[in-house]
């Protein structure tokens, strides 16, 4: 009995983790620090100033000058921001991998 009590305790900790995966793969703030960064990442020819938010205030919006040095610096922090946000998620499924492996190997 002992033994599935833990292979069911196993299996709610993965749950709970897919869980906090998935809250924060839809986080809002994460969602806005992607789209802002590919919107910076991917501007193309057009008008000369970008409009985007702010990496540190993402209801402020910033007007800046296409290929920037104040545009080069928000890529990088939106990297920054999005790479924690990566970092913990990755976290997570390594935490879920080996979760799976007690209780599946």
């Amino acid at each position: 009995m002992d033994y599935i009590a833990n292979k069911a305790s196993l299996l709610e900790e993965i749950l709970k983790i897919d869980e906090e995966i998935m809250r924060l793969k839809t986080d809002t703030k994460y969602l806005k620090i992607r789209r802002n960064l590919k919107k910076l990442e991917n501007v193309g020819f057009g008008n000369p100033v970008i409009i985007v938010s702010s990496p540190d205030d993402l209801d402020v919006e910033v007007r800046m000058q296409r290929r920037s040095k104040e545009m080069k610096d928000f890529i990088n922090r939106y990297r920054e921001r999005q790479q924690a946000y990566d970092e913990r998620i990755d976290q997570l499924y390594s935490q879920k991998r080996d979760l799976e492996e007690k209780l599946f190997g």
